[in-house]
Parts: structure tokens; sequence; C-alpha cells
């Protein structure tokens, strides 16, 4: 396993790993494939959206079984598809923060050294 995969793999909750390395793998291999065709920060944003929404469809099974595997009499917190389901029954609340196009742009342009960097560094990796 690649150290990327440990890692997802640590971080992922218990019960749900398999379906939460391959994402982020997904997720990775995306931005890379942008990466090396030379393409910047709002590309990657778009492979990363491309990877979520190829992974919301598991999403409803992966909460299911977490309500499952998760469950304990010993466990300090609720299973995690069981808190993903109460915080998607809440009413909806408006962005407390909202970012104008011209405000993101802005800041990528900041950022723009740190982004030729770190596409440099997914090049190579």
């Amino acid at each position: 396993m690649t150290i990327l995969g440990q890692v997802a793999y640590l971080l992922a909750p218990r019960g749900r790993r398999s379906g939460f390395v391959e994402m982020v793998v997904d997720f990775v291999a995306r931005t890379r494939r942008e990466a090396r065709a030379g393409n910047g920060a709002a590309a990657w944003r778009a492979a990363a959206g491309a990877a979520r929404t190829g992974m919301s469809l598991d999403v409803p099974a992966y909460r299911q079984l977490s309500r499952r595997t998760e469950a304990s009499l010993f466990a300090s917190h609720p299973p995690s598809g069981l808190r993903a389901g109460l915080i998607a029954g809440r009413a909806a609340q408006p962005a407390a923060v909202v970012m104008t196009e011209a405000e993101q742009a802005r800041m990528d342009d900041e950022l723009a050294t740190h982004y030729e960097r770190v596409r440099r560094e997914l090049v190579t990796t």
C-alpha cells in the first residue's frame, strides 16, 4: 500500500475505510492529472468536485453501514452515519462567509507561487 493509501486508511472512520481510501486515491489521481497537464488551482478544484460527485453515489450506503458497524454501548460518539443524518436533517442556514469571484481570484494571485510549487511536487511524485 502506498503512503497515501496508508494515511487515508488511518484517517478514515472505522467501517468505511475501503471507500474512503478509494475516494482519496481518486481525488489525488485527478488532481495529479491536472497538474501534469500544467493546469492550475481552478482545474484542481474542478477535479476535487468531480471526485466528490463520484463518491456521492456511495455515501448513503457508507452511512447506513456505519450505523451498524460503529454502534456500541462503549462508544463515546454516535455512529458517523447517524451524525451525518442528523446534520443533513437540520434546516439550511446561510453561509457565514461568502467569497466573491474577485476575492477568490485575488487569493489565487497571492498563492500563485505556492500553487506552482505544489504543482511541481504533484508532477514529480
